[in-house]
């Protein structure tokens, strides 16, 4: 598993956000470096529309079998 961390830079009231991967410990194992990265998301479920501008969260990355 890999574990990326991400910052909500926007989110629309139709369930469309914008997060972008952020420097720190969490996201050395994947880049030393500057990480690069970007979700584009539409949750079309209002209850599942929990992305705050502003805030980070973790995007966890694992094998789908």
């Amino acid at each position: 598993m890999v574990r990326a961390k991400f910052k909500c830079e926007s989110a629309e009231g139709n369930g469309r956000a914008v997060l972008r991967a952020v420097y720190g410990p969490e996201n050395e194992p994947w880049s030393t470096a500057t990480p690069h990265g970007e979700l584009q998301i539409t949750i079309t479920n209002p209850d599942a529309q929990k992305f705050e501008v502003g805030k980070c969260y973790y995007l966890d990355f694992s094998l789908a079998e």
